[in-house]
């Protein structure tokens, strides 16, 4: 019989020998995954033995013919900028694995790259590459050390593409990640435009039960199994706590060993008053209070969870992952569950109870009170005599303007008057006089003169006060668009318009693209009737001519620039007023109307040929026909931030939309297919559609929740930017980077 004082190690890592290391299915699980190439991720609280596990793993995976190498990333200490970050782990590679290259020189270099291009390189052309055929595989510990970091991004990032890339890169099937840590997968990317870190399988720990523990009941003499189940009582199986009372419960004599005796020994360590400072119980009080989420929430749910209601698992939730991670619960069969009974005593309610100050009531309703009366005093008293609010009438479904198009150059318009009487009411800053109501109260016509009106839009903003402080008042915005004499139709609605031929093409993401997604999949013929599309992307002059008014970010790029910032709802209403104005039917293209333009005869990814990156915003092939995130610097004032933007050809302080027609058009004589803003279409958006779809004519799924954008923006990468790339957003979304083109189609 071993000895127990050796048997049992309370801290730190248990090496290979150590005779109380338990073995669970996680063990043989992760060696088989990595084996197997998968990207492994065993993410659980603190002293759960991850680092044991991953110890534990060395052995068995050289056996298997894989180099393990372990980066520490706690370790390597804070750094500012990437490079040096990504260096010192190359270093720590290199500690490990025997190379013949000088990591220190070839990493100078190779300063031309950056870091994370630089950090790829390194492992493909000189780990692999000495390592003969052996898989490598890299275990990431203490990976939540790198949440803090300001390129924390660009690391998981960096893995998700070489994971990604291993399926068309045989050097790179050799190459294995495992990443350990307190932390959850979708802390991993911060920038919620970047597609989430949704790769890899996800290894549980879970604690130790009885059958696991045969060995440890020989050690304490313990044959009827009262002292194992005891402690098991109270620690669940947490692994740290429970080597730490077994220890001490294999210090007692034959007749001292009862559950007792165990209960005196959880006293002791843990739930006594000088018992609260224990290292692991500090851990856990200081993850559950840490200020980066909302902490009465956090504690309402784990204090639901102690009073045993039921508590559904989301596995989206921040708030279950804290609660997970902090080891405090569980989640059995889809819910959150109590751990053990030690949690349940030391983080109890009287705990909660103490971090949700008492005095935090009464302080909210004294601060209610005073607000109510101050809230009172200002809309029952002040705000009606001095400033009152003005309820707009002749109101549209989604926008408050009343607008005419008239050719007049003075013209007078009747506006319905909201009430009868009226203190007062001013045009702009203008008062204007009105007659007194008629005898029967009823509201009258307000005659409005609108003298030397500019042709385009011209906005007035009508306000009517209320006869005395405290009675309703209103307003009106009305918008009236001149047109220049002798137009019977908008000029702008004569959008310049190129008539396609129709035709057959082959649709999706051509074989032998590796930029291909699974959405653009399979490819398929399909047949376009000929129809007219514009051939530019609808303007901020064409846009404001129709509408009154310019939703556009980039408003100091130019009228001649495309309209960006409007949603696919807001688009439906401009082409309503646009087609009742012009006679016509515009309409949005298909899904297979856009891609059939875009193409322009072509099976390219892009419409001008081949598509060669050379970095994440570095593809030259784009620059004559595209205007997207390597070269869309601009000057104007309001352009968006890029000097960070990661290895562009082009270095400057903006970017943002271009003028339309700026670059080379394609066969058909199209602008800016790809490139400068997104693309609304007409169809609901479908992951499978492709499969499903009609080969004539196909007009998108008959339902959906998000519509079809396409074509890619300015501040996209060259991934993003190609005829076959589909993205979608729902009907309401606005965005900077998102405008869109018309259809001509023959009227009904």
């Amino acid at each position: 019989m071993p000895e127990s004082k050796r048997f049992f190690i309370t801290g730190g890592t248990l090496s290979t020998d150590a005779p109380s290391y338990v073995r669970r299915p996680a063990d043989d699980l992760l060696v088989d995954w990595v084996a197997d190439g998968e990207l492994c991720m065993v993410l659980a609280p603190r002293q759960m033995g991850k680092s044991s596990l991953m110890v534990n793993s060395l052995k068995h995976l050289r056996e298997k013919g894989v180099c393990p190498v372990i980066v520490d990333l706690q370790s390597l200490g804070s750094y500012h900028e990437p490079d040096a970050w990504f260096a010192e782990i190359a270093y720590r590679i290199e500690e490990q694995v025997v190379l013949q290259t000088d990591v220190p020189q070839w990493w100078a270099a190779n300063a031309h790259r950056g870091a994370t291009s630089r950090f790829m390189l390194f492992l493909e052309q000189v780990v692999l590459k000495e390592t003969g055929d052996a898989p490598v595989a890299i275990f990431f510990d203490e990976v939540d050390s790198t949440l803090s970091l300001p390129f924390s991004d660009e690391f998981f990032t960096t893995l998700r593409s070489l994971y990604n890339e291993k399926a068309h890169n045989p050097v790179l099937q050799r190459l294995r990640f495992v990443l350990l840590g307190v932390a959850m997968p979708m802390e991993f990317i911060k920038d919620r435009s970047r597609t989430p870190f949704n790769i890899g399988r996800q290894l549980e720990l879970t604690d130790f039960n009885s059958d696991d523990l045969d060995h440890f009941r020989e050690v304490l003499a313990d044959e009827n199994k009262q002292v194992v189940n005891r402690i098991l009582y109270w620690t669940g199986g947490q692994p740290l706590m429970l080597q730490r009372m077994a220890e001490t419960a294999s210090t007692l004599g034959p007749d001292e060993k009862t559950p007792e005796a165990i209960d005196r020994v959880a006293e002791t360590f843990y739930l006594a008053k000088g018992a609260k400072g224990d290292r692991h119980l500090h851990f856990i009080r200081n993850y559950l209070l840490k200020e980066d989420l909302p902490r009465r929430k956090l504690l309402k749910t784990y204090g639901k969870v102690l009073q045993a209601k039921t508590v559904a698992y989301d596995d989206q939730s921040p708030i279950h992952a804290r609660l997970l991670l902090a080891g405090v619960v569980m989640e059995r069969e889809g819910h959150l569950l109590q751990r053990n009974e030690i949690y349940v005593r030391v983080f109890d309610q009287n705990w909660i109870k103490r971090h949700i100050p008492a005095d935090a009531v009464k302080r909210a309703l004294w601060g209610v009170s005073i607000a109510l009366v101050l809230v009172l005093s200002w809309f029952l008293v002040l705000k009606p005599l001095w400033w009152p609010d003005f309820i707009p009438f002749q109101k549209m479904e989604w926008q408050t303007e009343n607008i005419y198009y008239k050719k007049q150059t003075h013209l007078f318009l009747d506006i319905p008057m909201p009430q009868g009487k009226f203190r007062k009411i001013i045009k702009g800053e203008q008062k204007i006089d009105h007659n007194p109501a008629s005898e029967s109260g009823k509201p009258q016509m307000l005659s409005l003169s609108c003298p030397r009106l500019e042709q385009g839009p011209n906005r007035f903003r009508i306000r009517f006060y209320g006869l005395w402080p405290g009675e309703k008042s209103y307003e009106c915005n009305v918008v009236v668009v001149s047109l220049p004499p002798g137009e019977q139709r908008m000029p702008s609605a004569k959008i310049e318009m190129v008539t396609l031929p129709g035709g057959e093409f082959r649709m999706g993401c051509q074989s032998g693209d590796k930029l291909c997604q699974e959405d653009e999949k399979p490819v398929h013929s399909v047949t376009v009737s000929p129809f007219s599309i514009g051939k530019f992307e609808i303007t901020q002059a064409q846009w404001e001519a129709v509408m009154g008014y310019n939703p556009s970010y980039f408003k100091a790029c130019g009228e001649e620039c495309p309209v960006e910032n409007v949603s696919w709802h807001h688009i439906q209403e401009y082409i309503r007023r646009l087609n009742r104005l012009a006679g016509e039917t515009y309409d949005l293209p298909t899904e297979a109307e856009w891609e059939y333009a875009c193409r322009a005869g072509t099976e390219t990814p892009i419409y001008s040929g081949k598509l060669d990156i050379l970095g994440e915003n570095n593809a030259p092939d784009l620059d004559p026909i595209a205007w997207y995130g390597g070269n869309s610097c601009v000057d104007y004032e309001g352009g968006w931030n890029c000097q960070d933007w990661k290895e562009r050809q082009i270095k400057c302080s903006t970017c943002g939309t271009h003028q339309v027609g700026l670059k080379q058009a394609n066969a058909f004589e199209l602008h800016d297919m790809i490139g400068n803003v997104w693309e609304w279409c007409r169809d609901w958006y479908g992951t499978d559609y492709y499969s499903n779809s009609t080969n004539k004519n196909p007009f998108g799924p008959e339902s959906g929740s998000t519509r079809v954008n396409r074509g890619g923006g300015w501040g996209n990468s060259p991934r993003s930017v190609r005829a076959a790339n589909r993205s979608w957003n729902s009907p309401g979304f606005r965005s900077d980077s998102l405008g869109f083109r018309l259809v001509l189609r023959p009227v009904q």
